[in-house]
């Protein structure tokens, strides 16, 4: 959801009569002087939880908007939800404009502030500590285990690296250096000024910090392959879905294997550009996937790769990776029980799910080195 509206608004607004309940439910998550609440986490077994809250997006309407039906906007643009969703939380006033309910063919308009109130459920995470490599007055380095994203985004906001850290180790206002995605384990670089976030950037546009990751693919990866250069592009922003295309970025990953078992290969990968799923799309294209990737070694992205150049049917083929509607038909809002994942509780993601078998293991500065240990999955 932190994609839907971008400014996000703590501001209580004018409780409307029948929004009363809600908005009574939602003040349970500011303190007395107005300020949010903390999370309240949960650690249970191996899975660490935040504790639902209710979370009010504000925004003002966009030029693109205007003169369009608001259920029309939501339901074209807003794609982590299916229509039938934004049609229900319209209708009960979930979804509200200059603080006033409206009806699913309201026309928006310049100066509009379109109001999301949701009652947030973020997933799970590993209940593992984020264990602390190295910490000063400049920069920290942790390392992030698996499942745990470094970022607030989609339906998580707590429930993250940057989340967790702040609420529970006391670090705020961090820059985040190295981004790893959600299921990558390993080193999390942080700086704690901007002037040091402006040195360890500069330090990478200049090529001066060295990366190494271990990763586990499927089939005897060759000897002879020690680096590729394929072009990336990416085919879907919301998906984060990348491919490789001759009208690509540049990149260069060189590869070192390092053991060959009856059914994997163990690589180092060291990425010498930063390009979103670098590793896991060179490998993909070099025909050695990464082991339990949920995207990269799918018949779907197989699909993808098959049709580059037919833009068309690169939508027709993201949007099986889309929420169906079919999960909340049959669920009624009512004003005492307004959500619907309160009414359908999402599954737990099963261990297999929680990790990707590929892991940053060390960075290297000009006047600093960290080094992670080795994730089970890699301990041969």
């Amino acid at each position: 959801m932190s994609k839907i509206l971008v400014e996000p608004s703590i501001a209580l607004g004018i409780p409307l009569a029948h929004r009363l309940p809600i908005m009574k439910r939602k003040r349970k998550n500011f303190d007395s002087d107005g300020s949010r609440a903390p999370p309240e986490y949960v650690i249970d077994g191996d899975h660490r939880r935040v504790k639902p809250y209710y979370f009010e997006y504000s925004t003002f309407a966009k030029e693109r908007w205007y003169g369009r039906a608001i259920q029309e906007v939501f339901g074209s643009e807003f794609k982590d939800k299916p229509g039938y969703y934004y049609q229900r939380a319209i209708k009960h006033s979930l979804i509200t404009v200059n603080e006033e309910s409206v009806d699913e063919n309201y026309v928006l308009k310049p100066n509009d502030v379109i109001s999301h109130l949701i009652h947030r459920h973020e997933p799970p995470v590993t209940s593992q500590d984020i264990k602390i490599i190295f910490e000063n007055s400049d920069i920290i380095a942790v390392d992030k285990p698996a499942s745990i994203p470094v970022h607030p985004s989609g339906r998580y906001h707590h429930n993250t690296l940057v989340g967790i850290l702040k609420n529970e180790k006391g670090l705020d206002h961090v820059s985040v250096i190295n981004r790893l995605d959600r299921l990558t384990s390993g080193i999390v670089i942080m700086a704690k000024n901007p002037q040091y976030a402006s040195k360890l950037h500069q330090m990478i546009e200049n090529g001066k910090l060295q990366k190494e990751y271990y990763c586990k693919v499927k089939g005897n990866f060759p000897d002879d392959i020690k680096v590729c250069d394929a072009p990336i592009k990416t085919v879907n922003y919301k998906l984060s879905l990348n491919i490789v295309s001759e009208d690509g970025k540049k990149c260069l990953t060189e590869f070192e294997k390092i053991h060959h078992d009856s059914e994997y290969s163990y690589l180092i990968a060291r990425p010498l550009t930063g390009r979103t799923h670098q590793i896991r799309v060179h490998l993909c294209h070099l025909g050695f996937p990464i082991v339990n990737d949920p995207l990269y070694s799918s018949e779907i992205f197989r699909e993808i790769t098959e049709n580059a150049s037919r833009s068309s049917k690169i939508t027709e083929i993201t949007q099986k990776l889309e929420p169906s509607e079919d999960e909340y038909k049959g669920i009624e809002l009512d004003e005492t029980f307004n959500c619907f994942d309160c009414k359908m509780p999402k599954a737990d993601p099963t261990p297999e799910n929680m990790y990707l078998c590929l892991h940053a293991f060390s960075y290297r500065g000009p006047d600093f080195s960290f080094t992670t240990d080795l994730p089970p999955w890699m301990k041969l």
